[in-house]
């Protein structure tokens, strides 16, 4: 049986042999995944950023695949890659933490397409069960002092819209009819009290 064609789990590293840096990662069939790199680093379309770059700037010729360590348990490589980026100091990594994009910088050019993109896209309204489950989840919740200092700083200096007729005329609508109960009346005269008013 040809080599590729047996699954190998565990971790691996892509090496430049000239600059010596190298991309560290880890998958349950690792040939499979060098065969997945090859194809898009000579097609120029790998999803690895640094990686592709210095593939481009060397050549295919001054890289080297090899196997870094065996991991039988594949719950475990995760924690393995991470312990191989480290011990390495995997510089062609995007993502300084193995499994979670956390730590990964953009560049420029690639925050102005997300931005672009992103234009004139609407979150899609909640439904009454999204709005429930959000509801439950947060009941009971604090925010700790350095999280109600750090939203205070954040909103010093800043001033609300003016609102539209439009806004004021749907929050009206909203509030027609509606009747607090004596527990949520309870809770707002809690929360209000020692608050001084402000001046109109």
């Amino acid at each position: 049986m040809a080599p590729y064609k047996i699954p190998v789990s565990g971790v691996y590293c892509i090496k430049n042999l000239i600059t010596g840096q190298v991309y560290v990662g880890s998958s349950i069939s690792i040939y499979k995944r060098w065969s997945a790199h090859r194809s898009t680093l000579r097609g120029g379309k790998s999803n690895h950023r640094l990686l592709g770059a210095s593939w481009i700037t060397y050549g295919e010729a001054a890289f080297d695949f090899e196997i870094l360590e065996h991991v039988a348990d594949k719950s475990l490589l995760v924690s393995r890659e991470q312990h191989w980026i480290t011990v390495l100091n995997s510089s062609l990594n995007c993502c300084p933490n193995a499994g979670s994009p956390v730590g990964r910088k953009s560049t420029p050019a690639s925050r102005a397409r997300m931005s672009i993109s992103q234009r004139g896209k609407t979150m899609p309204p909640m439904s009454m069960q999204q709005r429930e489950a959000i509801r439950v989840a947060r009941t009971g919740t604090k925010r700790s002092p350095e999280t109600c200092a750090k939203m205070s700083a954040a909103r010093k200096g800043k001033k609300l819209p003016p609102r539209s007729p439009e806004w004021c005329a749907a929050i009206s609508v909203a509030a027609k009819g509606r009747v607090l109960t004596p527990e949520h009346r309870a809770a707002l005269s809690a929360a209000l009290k020692g608050r001084p008013r402000k001046p109109r």
